[in-house]
């Protein structure tokens, strides 16, 4: 909706739905990341998961842009 109002959220459909897949597929990654970082529990084991969470996100970034 803010994306919408503030003139960036995509008029087009098909963008329109490539953005919110990406969300999705980021959101994916936050969520399986959150408890960790909330709870501070950050080991080697959670640190790894966290880091490699994040280096698919990135490499998704990369591909789509």
């Amino acid at each position: 909706m803010l994306g919408t109002q503030h003139g960036y959220y995509p008029d087009d459909a098909k963008l329109a739905w490539q953005a919110d897949a990406l969300v999705d597929f980021i959101e994916s990654f936050v969520i399986k990341m959150s408890p960790d970082q909330r709870l501070k529990n950050l080991n080697d084991e959670t640190l790894k998961v966290y880091c490699e969470c994040w280096q698919k996100i990135v490499n998704k970034l990369a591909e789509v842009l």
